[in-house]
């Protein structure tokens, strides 16, 4: 009889243990996730720059392409206070070699105008090899106005003689430099 009287008290013990299990299992993660919602509610913080990045490039090229010519020497000359940074030749709405034949049309219209007196058209005796540059002048007001600014140094073969030519993607030229070297 002894035995009758065990079996009631561990199917109770473990009906109550099962129950007690599944009631925590449900109110517990309940109340974690309470407590900590309302921990991180309570708080205010600082968003970390990288976390939004108004400057991003796919952002800045989207509102880029709104600025007319004129807004985006502004930005370039400093007329809007703006922040200058070398970045990588992928950013730009041009590749490297778009840019470079960009810049050889540019002096060759110059030149044309009697206004640069060197021609780069390739010949025997005129070969000029080139280095570029890309710089991104972003606005510091809300970091979302980009201009892109093309430095192009053609160095003549020889070593004798370098131009440098700045100018925007659309093609406003900036500033041409020519440098003779002295050896």
């Amino acid at each position: 009889m002894r035995k009758d009287r065990k079996f009631p008290f561990f199917f109770i013990i473990s009906i109550v243990f099962t129950l007690t299990i599944v009631f925590l299992s449900i109110t517990l993660p309940r109340f974690l996730l309470e407590k900590n919602a309302a921990k991180d509610v309570m708080v205010i913080s600082t968003v970390p720059e990288n976390y939004y990045s108004a400057s991003h490039m796919a952002l800045a090229r989207n509102t880029s392409k709104g600025l007319d010519a004129e807004s985006k020497l502004k930005i370039i000359k400093g007329e809007w206070d703006s922040v200058r940074s070398e970045c990588s030749i992928e950013e730009g709405f041009l590749t490297k070699s778009q840019a470079v034949k960009l810049a050889q049309n540019l002096l060759l219209l110059e030149y044309n105008k009697r206004k640069f007196d060197y021609d780069l058209r390739g010949n025997y005796k005129n070969w000029y090899k080139w280095d570029c540059k890309l710089y991104r002048f972003t606005d510091t007001t809300f970091n979302t106005y980009t201009a892109y600014l093309w430095e192009i140094t053609f160095t003549k073969s020889d070593n004798s003689i370098s131009h440098k030519i700045s100018f925007t993607e659309d093609g406003t030229i900036i500033e041409i430099e020519t440098t003779e070297i002295n050896e």
